[in-house]
């Protein structure tokens, strides 16, 4: 290839402009959080449960719910990475479609309600995944254990933004709590699930 061939090369290339490469953007604020007005909302206990889920003998699942939850959100729509969120299930509500693994997960070896009364998310941090969805870090402290715990929520607006609709879904391991009995044919893997209502407080 002669040297003028490879001049007038480099001359066609240089007047194509390059396209410049994607950058990367932070995902914006949340659309149904945009016209929410900033401050303190309280849970509507009536409105407001926990669903769980897991998986035993590889073959079926037990489901069961933690109605009564109680608790505040504190938000910012302008400054989602600092919250203040905070929920508490009585562990003393479990319930399943049977009563009497009802009464076996309330005692020793699982959540053991006598002496841990109550399950308790700590929320801080929120993190726009979506136009509706977000990323809620935090911890749960159940059994007597506090470990992290990432929810995916979805979040609605309430008629006249004097409310606030979540659903969050994560998953926990019921090991790094102390909560072995009935392993391995019981996973360890727990599927939780919150549906909460959320009023503004004052």
């Amino acid at each position: 290839m002669s040297y003028r061939l490879l001049a007038s090369m480099a001359l066609a290339l240089g007047a194509v402009p390059l396209a410049a490469p994607a950058l990367a953007q932070a995902p914006a604020l949340p659309a149904m959080l945009q016209g929410l007005p900033a401050g303190r909302y309280t849970i509507d206990p009536a409105q407001t449960f926990a669903r769980f889920r897991v998986r035993y003998l590889g073959i079926n699942h037990v489901d069961g719910t933690v109605p009564g939850a109680s608790g505040t959100i504190t938000i910012d729509p302008a400054n989602l990475s600092d919250l203040a969120l905070d929920v508490v299930m009585p562990a003393t509500g479990i319930a399943t479609q049977d009563g009497t693994f009802d009464d076996e997960l309330k005692g020793p070896g699982l959540f053991d309600v006598a002496h841990y009364p109550t399950i308790r998310f700590a929320g801080h941090r929120l993190t726009p995944t979506g136009p509706n969805t977000a990323r809620i870090e935090g911890e749960v402290t159940m059994h007597g254990v506090t470990r992290p715990l990432l929810l995916d929520a979805t979040f609605t607006l309430a008629s006249g933004t004097a409310g606030l609709s979540v659903n969050a879904s994560g998953t926990l391991h019921r090991s790094e709590f102390g909560m072995t009995k009935y392993a391995p044919f019981v996973n360890d893997d727990v599927k939780i699930t919150i549906a909460a209502v959320l009023n503004r407080s004052g």
